[in-house]
Parts: C-alpha cells; sequence; structure tokens
C-alpha cells in the first residue's frame, strides 16, 4: 500500500524534473567527448567534435609552420653571414642544422598524419563502421578516376552522415559538440571563396586589358 503523502509526490516529481537529475540521466545515456590531444582510437566523435577537431589541427598546423619558416630564415641567415663564400650555403646547410631540420619536420608530419587519421577513425566510430575504412576512402582517392568519387564520399561520411543514435559497438553516443569549429570553418571557407573570385576577377581584368578593347 502507498503510504506517501502529498507533500511526498510533489517532491519526488520536483526530484525527478530537477537540473542535476537531468544531468545525471544526460550522463548516464551518453560517452565522454574523446579530447582532441590524445592518440587513442577509442571512442566516437560527432560531426561537430570532429569539425572542431579539424580547425584545431589547423591552427596548430598553421602556428607550426609559421615558427618553423621563422627558424628556418634564421637559421639561413646566420650560415650565410658565417660563411666566406655564400655559394656553400646549401652544402653547410645540408650538413648540419638542415639535417636536423629535416628530421624535426618528417617527426611532426608523421605525428600529424597519426593524429589526423585518429580524427577520421573516430567520427567513422560514431556512424558504427570500422576505422579500416579510412584507408580505402583516403586511398581511394588517389586512384585514377575514382578519386573523385571517393573525395566526394569522404565529405559525405565524415561531415553530413549523423552517427547511431543508440549504442554502438564503439561505445554510446556522446553530447553534441561546440559550433564553434563550425562557425570558424564557414568563415574561412567564405575567405577562401572571396579569395578565389579575386583571383579569377584579376586574370579576367588582365586578359581583357591584354586584348587592347
Amino acid at each position: 500500500m502507498d503510504n506517501q503523502t502529498p507533500t511526498d509526490n510533489f517532491n519526488n516529481q520536483y526530484y525527478n524534473s530537477s537540473p542535476n537529475n537531468a544531468t545525471q540521466i544526460e550522463q548516464d545515456e551518453y560517452d565522454p567527448i574523446p579530447p582532441i590531444f590524445s592518440f587513442s582510437f577509442r571512442g566516437r566523435w560527432g560531426r561537430l567534435s570532429y569539425i572542431n577537431a579539424l580547425v584545431t589541427a589547423m591552427g596548430i598546423s598553421f602556428a607550426v609552420m609559421c615558427v618553423l619558416g621563422i627558424v628556418l630564415a634564421l637559421t639561413i641567415g646566420l650560415n650565410s653571414i658565417n660563411l666566406d663564400n655564400p655559394s656553400d650555403l646549401s652544402q653547410n646547410f645540408l650538413s648540419g642544422t638542415g639535417i636536423v631540420f629535416l628530421i624535426v619536420i618528417f617527426a611532426l608530419f608523421i605525428l600529424y598524419m597519426i593524429w589526423a587519421i585518429r580524427f577520421s577513425v573516430l567520427r567513422l566510430h560514431d556512424l558504427g563502421w570500422s576505422g579500416w575504412w579510412v584507408l580505402l576512402l583516403t586511398f581511394g582517392a588517389f586512384i585514377p578516376f575514382v578519386g573523385f568519387l571517393a573525395s566526394i564520399a569522404s565529405l559525405i561520411i565524415y561531415y553530413c552522415l549523423p552517427g547511431t543514435p543508440e549504442e554502438n559497438p564503439y561505445g554510446r553516443p556522446v553530447p553534441a559538440g561546440s559550433k564553434l569549429g563550425l562557425i570558424i570553418l564557414c568563415v574561412l571557407m567564405a575567405l577562401y571563396a572571396i579569395l578565389i573570385a579575386l583571383i579569377i576577377f584579376g586574370v579576367g581584368l588582365a586578359a581583357f586589358n591584354n586584348t587592347g578593347y
């Protein structure tokens, strides 16, 4: 027999509808979003989390390229000052500092490739697909007459297809990521489109002027 008073019923309803309880329910239904700065291939990434990771990787890559460019310019400048014969600059660079510089670039490239492959694998996990599909989608882009279709398929799979709403072999669904990466990506794409339009306009204007009309 139910001996609960109206007050008890009200308290239970309040507890069940409270924000803390809703948060607990959400935590029970979802797995945490895997961190960006990791080399673990476990877990799932939704579309927004995938885009956030790509934008972060683009920003870090740009910063690293700037730093390496500055270091390279300073190294070449110092070597040219210390050399009596500037024609020996390339030979001296490749026999000394240049070797270390190339090794660092190669190591960073390998780490970046592993990191980028992880992005795609986690996104495929969200669809319930094996991470090995990334090999087909990646190398398929280099196959003649098939590469274009493989590239289109990759864009649709990584950016458009929603993940499975229920638990799959790679874990439970994860919460939706921040939309900041999507906004930044859209801005970059818009700037890129404007740049291409300006280049086409400039080339067309130059060709028009050369015709003499």
